[in-house]
C-alpha cells in the first residue's frame, strides 16, 4: 500500500485463489470494498496494523493467475 489505510478508504484488491482451493487452476478475484476500522498494535515488539474491511463487490477473473 502507498499509504496507511483509514476508515472509509476505498479498497481495490486482486486475490489469487490457489489450485488447492479451486480443485483446478489458480483463479484471480478482483474485489472492491472499504476499510471499516484500523487498529494499530504492537506484536513481538513490532508495530503492526489490524484492518477490518468489507468487500462490497467481487468479480472472478477467468484464466490462470500470473506468478
Amino acid at each position: 500500500m502507498d499509504q496507511d489505510p483509514q476508515a472509509g478508504s476505498q479498497l481495490d484488491l486482486v486475490l489469487t485463489l490457489p489450485k488447492e482451493m479451486t480443485s483446478g487452476a489458480e483463479v484471480l478475484v478482483h474485489a472492491l470494498g472499504k476499510v471499516l476500522r484500523v487498529e494499530p498494535r504492537i506484536e513481538d515488539g513490532n508495530t503492526r496494523m489490524g484492518v477490518a474491511a468489507v468487500i462490497e463487490r467481487y468479480d472472478i477473473v477467468r484464466g490462470e493467475a500470473q506468478a
